[in-house]
């Protein structure tokens, strides 16, 4: 088929739909969508609350717990233990179909009606205070990541361990403040940095070590502000820089945000991959308008943070992890799942 120009019955500007987005809704046997892709993705992220978190009470045990519900809300919420017990059973809550309303009416009564977990994690240890998780130890404040331990006040991040305060950070250990970094030890107030190690305030950097307010380097060490220092001089300047005081700190970091403005910023951080077009991409091939791609999707389209080995999906929020077909998804992991929330592990 042919590229089709539709208006978006949401915000009523044009749109596309291309013609490798007919095969995918052929394949899945689903009509074409009627919003255009933002207003798809802002209708997703409406059913995703990560970071507001609320107290609220346990309505079968009557605890105290942590959540993303509001106390007024119109859900029924479980704590996480609850929610995991055998002490009730979804199929309690069924209803039979009504021929005379409209399916979406009663799926609505049902949802406010079927108790909900207070926050979203599966296969955590010490770490209660998280939401959308998996597979975590010893974690506090971390959203929407996986595969992480000893780690704190973290976004979407994951393989990584020993860290706090970093955001779309992976592989790495013992970092502090570091964005969009990946396969780093010991690298601080950073961003995209990749395969460096003991370093702090660098961006755009590969495979340096031991530099300081440094941008788009490539395989150096001993480095400040792009200059080269033997390792007794470095050492050195260093310690002059007093970084250790708050005020040398300060006017450090406004001085590094000047010398990062010289040089060249790259369009969109792609890494590794074939035919794609979006920003920070790793590793992966025939994807269009997506963003956060942690390695190896493919045939992806008109998503946002998707996770390890996702293919041929669309239209995907905070979803992914070794998925495949997965359509209009909220933190899905598995198989043919199409218009769902937080459906993981389902094949």
């Amino acid at each position: 088929m042919n590229r089709e120009t539709k208006v978006c019955q949401k915000c009523k500007k044009d749109f596309w739909i291309e013609p490798e987005d007919f095969k995918f809704y052929q394949k899945i046997s689903v009509p074409p969508p009627t919003w255009c892709p933002e207003c798809r993705m802002v209708r997703r992220m409406n059913f995703r609350n990560e970071r507001a978190l609320y107290r609220n009470k346990c309505v079968l045990c009557s605890k105290d717990t942590l959540s993303a519900y509001p106390e007024k809300s119109d859900f029924v919420i479980y704590c996480h233990n609850c929610w995991w017990s055998d002490k009730w059973s979804t199929l309690d809550y069924g209803i039979e179909y009504n021929f005379s309303k409209s399916f979406f009416e009663q799926f609505k009564d049902l949802m406010k009606k079927v108790p909900r977990p207070a926050l979203s994690y599966t296969n955590a240890v010490a770490s209660e205070y998280i939401n959308y998780g998996v597979n975590m130890k010893n974690t506090y404040l971390t959203f929407g990541s996986h595969d992480l331990e000893n780690v704190s006040y973290a976004k979407t991040s994951a393989h990584s361990k020993d860290s706090i305060d970093i955001t779309t950070t992976l592989w790495s250990e013992f970092c502090y403040e570091t964005v969009d970094c990946s396969k780093c030890f010991k690298v601080f107030f950073s961003r995209y940095v990749e395969d460096s190690q003991e370093d702090q305030f660098l961006f755009a950097c590969r495979n340096c070590s031991d530099c300081l307010g440094c941008a788009n380097l490539r395989s150096k060490s001993h480095c400040i502000f792009n200059q080269q220092y033997l390792k007794d001089e470095y050492d050195k300047k260093i310690k002059e820089f007093d970084l250790g005081s708050y005020k040398n700190f300060i006017e450090f970091r406004e001085k590094f945000k000047e010398h990062v403005l010289k040089y060249p910023h790259r369009f969109a951080m792609i890494r590794n991959s074939i035919n794609v077009i979006g920003d920070d991409i790793r590793n992966s091939k025939n994807c269009y308008w997506c963003f956060f791609v942690t390695r190896d999707a493919e045939n992806c389209r008109y998503s946002a943070n998707i996770s390890d080995a996702t293919k041929d999906s669309m239209d995907l929020t905070g979803a992914g992890l070794d998925s495949e077909l997965l359509y209009e998804e909220v933190s899905g992991i598995g198989r043919r799942s199409y218009f769902g929330v937080k459906i993981w592990y389902s094949y």
